[in-house]
């Protein structure tokens, strides 16, 4: 993953459930979009963002043997945006899991208020060692996981 779009996650379930949190900072390269609010993200980043806790969630699930693919969100609510300076949080929940894919629900938030929300998301599963190399997967998600709560 060359682009992070999650800092810190704050806890994780196997095949259950992840929270993480992205701090939008100042230096962030795309603030300035066609498309976005001045001194915003644009919002789709906010998928973004979500897509990368499922990669982590997913790789860890499967001990780092497999990565999703989205295939299909069926609804994605985007309702605010995200300046320089916020913290989102971002939380992801497995309605069903089994060996092919996944389907699941994720939230992000600002404070306690809702600002995007995707509904039965799904995923397929991909071998993980034909798209990223495990061990740094593994190094990265150690730093990511640091003080969080792993259940």
């Amino acid at each position: 993953m060359r682009f992070q779009f999650i800092d810190r996650i704050e806890k994780i379930q196997k095949y259950k459930y992840a929270r993480g949190t992205k701090n939008i900072s100042f230096e962030e390269g795309f603030l300035d979009s066609l498309n976005s609010e001045k001194g915003c993200i644009p919002r789709t980043l906010l998928i973004e963002c979500a897509a990368q806790l499922v990669s982590w969630f997913v790789l860890y699930s499967t001990d780092f043997t497999k990565i999703p693919l989205i295939a299909k969100i069926d609804q994605a609510i985007l309702e605010g945006s995200i300046s320089c300076g916020n913290v989102l949080t971002v939380e992801i929940i497995i309605e069903a899991w089994n060996d092919d894919g996944a389907l699941l629900n994720c939230s992000a938030f600002l404070k306690d208020r809702i600002i995007a929300r995707g509904s039965h998301c799904l995923c397929t599963f991909s071998p993980a060692d034909q798209l990223v190399e495990a061990e740094e997967m593994k190094c990265r998600f150690r730093e990511l996981i640091k003080d969080g709560e792993i259940v």
